[in-house]
Parts: structure tokens; sequence; C-alpha cells
């Protein structure tokens, strides 16, 4: 006999596939089962990659280790790139905001 187990997060990988109507929001979001920034390019194809994608995980891998992670905030802070709860709300410079929002929208698209 063989069984499969799917751990929590294979489970949200499949509810963030289901149809907007039938899920309350993206799991994948939620800094607590988000996909690590990283992971996103294997998703991306290589010829989308560019600059502006490196720096703006640079810029989401750093501010989830200072805003999110070592300051205990998340229920307060999501990964979507816009909104009130968005971790681009804590970039100061707004064309760099602008750009990390992009990049990160990009790459949660390829994801789903």
């Amino acid at each position: 006999n063989v069984y499969a187990l799917m751990g929590n997060h294979e489970l949200e990988v499949l509810n963030d596939r289901l149809p907007p109507e039938q899920r309350p929001r993206y799991w994948y979001q939620l800094p607590y089962s988000t996909v690590h920034p990283e992971d996103m390019l294997s998703y991306v194809p290589s010829s989308e990659i560019t600059s502006n994608t490196t720096e703006a995980l640079e810029v989401l891998y750093d501010l989830a280790l200072e805003e999110i992670y070592s300051k205990n905030k998340f229920r307060s802070v999501d990964f979507s790139p816009y909104g009130p709860k968005s971790i681009c709300n804590f970039i100061e410079d707004e064309g760099k905001a602008d750009m990390v929002r992009r990049e990160l929208d990009n790459l949660q698209t390829h994801y789903i």
C-alpha cells in the first residue's frame, strides 16, 4: 500500500488555485505560509527575469526578516503587492516601491 501525505504548504498551494469565488484569499500571501521569494523564480520564464526582479527579491527578503519575522507582525502584514497590509508599504522610496510591487505581482501571477 502507498499512502500520499500532504503537508500544509501543499494543501495551501491547491487552495490558491481554486477560483476566486471559492477561496477567501491567497494563502501564499500570508507571512506564515508564503512561498520563499526566490522559490517563485522557478515559475518565471528566464527571459522575464531582470535586474529589477533580483533587486525586488532582495528587498522583499530583507523586509520579511526586518519587518515581519523579527517584529512578530504575522497578522498585520502580508506578501501582497497592493493593499493596506502589503509588505511593499514599508518601502519608503515610491519609485522602488512601485517596481517591487510590479515584480511581486508578476512573480505571484506566474506562481499561480
